[in-house]
């Protein structure tokens, strides 16, 4: 989602970015130098406005206070989640058995099957392994 509001900011920029050259191309350089002159002498005419305003009138500042959090507010630990019960797992494991069993014995999941042996080798051996540690009869 974040990556997405990343893409759609960017093709935003591009748009006003393209906007933006489109009008300035029959511009003169010299008339675009007066602009960004104009503009930087506004706004640092406004800047020093402030910085002289905020110094001939020093009762009129701006007092910020630091938000504290009350002492009697008791903030509830997060609630675990309850481990998943024996049968839980068996199922969960005997689930991904079934599902490698059948990605084996079909023509096009044998592709898939070969593949995550070929990249996790000891997966099946893991398997076996909780199997027979959590469930020996």
């Amino acid at each position: 989602m974040y990556q997405q509001f990343l893409i759609y900011c960017q093709k935003q920029l591009q748009f006003v970015a393209d906007w933006l050259q489109r009008r300035t191309s029959n511009a003169k350089k010299a008339t675009l130098v007066l602009v960004l002159l104009l503009f930087c002498l506004i706004t640092s005419s406004l800047c020093l406005i402030v910085v002289v305003h905020s110094i001939r009138v020093p009762g009129k500042t701006l007092i910020i206070t630091p938000i504290q959090v009350p002492r009697r507010i008791l903030f509830p630990a997060p609630a675990l989640p309850d481990p998943p019960s024996q049968n839980a797992i068996q199922r969960r494991i005997a689930g991904i058995h079934r599902y490698l069993d059948s990605l084996r014995q079909s023509p096009t999941g044998k592709a898939r099957y070969d593949s995550l042996v070929w990249l996790r080798p000891h997966l099946l051996d893991s398997l076996d392994q909780v199997q027979h540690y959590f469930f020996q009869p």
